[in-house]
């Protein structure tokens, strides 16, 4: 049998991407610690008219929490040796927000979570 590892989805601010992760040396870590990242992404910058307050989208919508607990995690886990046990979700920035947003909503979902985490910017 093959030994199961932990899963981090790593959430970065608006229209970022993993290379942000990249310099904090996420990815060496992970590969050094036998660890599967995954590095779920933001809508574009779109802005829209909220009660009179241009905004830019990023992970600020509750469908985001569904995609990723509903189709990102559970296609995670049909690959690799992930452990179900073992999922962890983290952000910065607007990727806090919804590391934040994760646990909140994750008893929808059969809180797929063991912890969450994430860091202002």
């Amino acid at each position: 049998s093959t030994e199961k590892v932990p899963v981090v989805l790593a959430m970065s601010r608006k229209s970022a991407r993993y290379t942000d992760y990249a310099a904090a040396q996420v990815i060496n870590v992970a590969d050094d610690e036998n660890i599967i990242v995954a590095f779920p992404l933001t809508l574009p910058d779109i802005s829209v008219n909220v009660n009179g307050v241009y905004t830019a989208l990023a992970w600020v919508r509750w469908d985001d929490t569904n995609f990723i607990q509903s189709y990102v995690v559970p296609d995670i886990l049909l690959k690799d040796n992930a452990d179900p046990s073992r999922i962890y979700a983290f952000g910065h920035s607007s990727g806090c927000c919804m590391a934040i947003a994760q646990a909140i909503s994750s008893g929808d979902n059969g809180d797929p979570f063991a912890a969450v985490s994430g860091t202002g910017g």
